[in-house]
């Protein structure tokens, strides 16, 4: 769980090589005392598992992890193997995510509702290529982690420039619970 404010169910991916790589990884579903929760499936908003999420060099990224099946909510920690690791053409020096805003029709950013564009601002120097989750997550019973219950990608692989924004349409479907919308370094 995060803190308050924070997104749930997040798996931290530290890139301390020189390069920039993508990752293929076997998440195994723990419960509190460290015993694996059998017989659930585990899926990630950007595709860590399948290979889908750039990580740049020197740097720390996460992904958003769901759990399907039966005791989803005895998860209380995961084991990560890494099952392949890709070395990929990347920007060097990356240090900040892709920012993302919601847009309505008259140009102005709102908080959440209904959007027209999404603008995604990018305060590297150099152009990157990301991909854009609308991540819908559940209304938790009281002291559970909030579950991503739908992840709608938005568009496809899109480039940002260096110290530049490029907006990209909103969805044709607005969930009716709460979301977010993330840009991920992607391929």
């Amino acid at each position: 769980m995060g803190r308050s404010g924070v997104i749930d169910q997040t798996l931290a991916i530290r890139n301390a090589g020189p390069s920039a790589v993508v990752l293929r990884l076997k998440v195994v579903p723990l419960d509190a005392h460290g015993r694996e929760v059998s017989g659930l499936t585990t899926t990630s908003a950007y595709g860590t598992e399948i290979g889908n999420h750039v990580i740049p060099a020197a740097f720390t990224d996460i992904d958003v992890l769901a759990f399907h099946g039966p005791g989803f909510r005895d998860v209380a920690d995961v084991r990560v193997q890494v099952e392949a690791v890709d070395s990929v053409s990347f920007p060097a020096k990356i240090r900040d995510v892709v920012l993302t805003e919601r847009i309505d029709a008259w140009g102005d950013v709102v908080s959440g509702g209904v959007y027209e564009q999404v603008r995604l601002t990018n305060r590297s120097r150099d152009a990157v290529a990301v991909r854009v989750a609308l991540i819908e997550y559940e209304d938790p019973p009281p002291g559970a982690s909030q579950q991503a219950v739908d992840v709608q990608q938005l568009g496809g692989l899109v480039s940002v420039p260096g110290k530049g924004t490029t907006t990209i349409p909103g969805p044709t479907r607005f969930p009716d619970a709460f979301v977010s919308v993330k840009a991920y370094f992607a391929r």
